[in-house]
């Protein structure tokens, strides 16, 4: 649409071309405006007679047209043997300011070798000396990263599915000098091939009241029975998850995450009425096919749903996907060699008392992996008055005071978290004001800084 805006408080639209894609963007010089249309590239239209815009000029064959495209510095060159390979690879997004995201899309370079792509967040230098010592271009990882990112399932991609199909009605946060992590799955061929893979952005001004999609390991290494991951050589086992949601939300997608001895994924919920909820089943997993499921509207879970999941691995010679024959014991790790058991949720808070809540103030989105090292959160604040801020484990139980009853001015403010010597595993944020909960965050606190 051309719409007619001399008069402000009356606009008009007197004019309108259909593009061929969606249209995302739109920058004007004088009487041209530049169209950023998705798929079909970027479209250049005529307005100088506003009642009758002409597309004059169009590049179709530039990818999708988004705020910007993250590249890989230079081409990966695939082995030419037949075997899986799985690389890591660190993208600079070189933001100065943080980033509110609302589209996301993945490009593979090669559709022949590219399978699969699980996009992490970083923002400090933890992956550098891994990247530094690997001599080839990425570095090499099988089942994660090397180190515990600020948030390890941020976005993914699946062979055979749209290049922005993980997109939820909301934002996703990439925080000022950020970087992306591309762990990569090639597929086996017979010659050497090369890729170049791509990511695009599109981002937003954020509102106190936007919706922020957030991911979070909720099944992890500290809340698992037995308490430890270890699968004897030559034996079935059954490993069940269980979380309690200290806060109501709203459930969006899962990913689980396991390798090469695992067989079987079931997640379900019990809620606080005792009713349980499946979830999600997958009766004869894949490592190879591993994708992030969406539900196709949000499912709502209150405050006290325990989500479960109950994993079944078999590291017998029966199990022909091992990969070490005869087996050996296997244990916790991200390793070949090694297993793995994460069931990463996308979520969505629930408003946790008032709609308008936020309006007030609002904790700054922050990631979901901390580690001890990890102690600040910053507080964006609308309105002056008394807030408190308290820190609760997952069953709900207080464990520290982080703010009593402090007047605060608006502005950013920063709260630092006492993590030092605390149990690992979930905890959430509750900010009050005036004794109402206006806003919550969870995170997981890692008692490891590799994974």
């Amino acid at each position: 649409w051309v719409v007619d805006v001399s008069v402000p408080a009356e606009p008009r639209i007197v004019g309108s071309v259909d593009t061929p894609g969606i249209a995302w963007g739109v920058a004007v010089s004088g009487s041209i405006a530049f169209v950023a249309d998705m798929e079909q590239g970027l479209r250049v239209i005529d307005v100088n007679t506003p009642s009758e815009p002409v597309e004059i000029a169009f590049i179709g064959d530039i990818g999708y047209s988004y705020d910007v495209a993250i590249s890989m510095s230079e081409s990966f060159r695939q082995y030419g043997v037949y075997y899986d390979q799985y690389r890591v690879f660190v993208l600079p997004v070189s933001n100065e300011e943080d980033l509110y995201i609302e589209e996301i899309a993945f490009k593979p370079g090669n559709t022949d070798i590219v399978k699969h792509c699980l996009i992490a967040v970083e923002t400090r230098n933890d992956m550098d000396s891994i990247d530094n010592w690997d001599p080839n271009y990425g570095y090499y990882s099988f089942g994660g990263y090397g180190m515990v990112p600020d948030e390890n399932a941020w976005y993914s991609w699946t062979a055979g599915t749209p290049p922005g199909s993980d997109n939820y009605d909301g934002l996703r946060f990439l925080p000022a000098h950020g970087k992306l992590l591309l762990h990569m799955y090639y597929g086996p061929t017979g010659f050497a091939q090369f890729d170049s893979s791509v990511v695009y952005l599109k981002y937003t001004k954020h509102t106190r009241s936007s919706k922020y999609i957030r991911s979070i390991p909720l099944i992890h290494p500290y809340n698992l029975k037995p308490d430890s991951l270890y699968l004897p050589k030559n034996e079935t086992s059954r490993v069940f998850g269980e979380e309690i949601l200290p806060c109501s939300v709203e459930l969006l997608g899962l990913y689980p995450q396991s390798h090469l001895a695992c067989v079987s994924w079931e997640v379900f919920a019990t809620l606080p009425d005792g009713s349980t909820l499946p979830l999600l089943k997958i009766p004869e997993w894949d490592f190879h096919w591993k994708e992030k499921f969406r539900f196709d509207s949000p499912v709502f879970l209150p405050a006290g749903t325990r989500i479960k999941a109950l994993v079944a691995f078999n590291n017998s010679s029966a199990n022909q996907s091992l990969p070490a024959n005869p087996p050996i014991d296997l244990y916790w790790g991200p390793g070949m060699f090694e297993e793995m058991l994460l069931l990463h949720v996308d979520y969505r808070l629930a408003n946790p008392e008032d709609t308008t809540a936020k309006q007030i103030a609002s904790f700054v989105p922050e990631f979901s992996n901390r580690t001890a090292r990890d102690t600040l959160q910053r507080i964006e604040v609308n309105e002056p008055g008394i807030y408190s801020c308290t820190m609760q484990d997952a069953s709900d139980k207080i464990q520290d005071t982080i703010m009593a009853s402090v007047a605060l001015a608006p502005g950013t403010h920063e709260l630092r978290l006492p993590l030092q010597g605390m149990k690992p595993g979930l905890y959430a944020l509750s900010l009050t004001h005036e004794g109402h909960t206006i806003d919550q965050i969870l995170f997981l606190l890692w008692g490891r800084e590799s994974m």
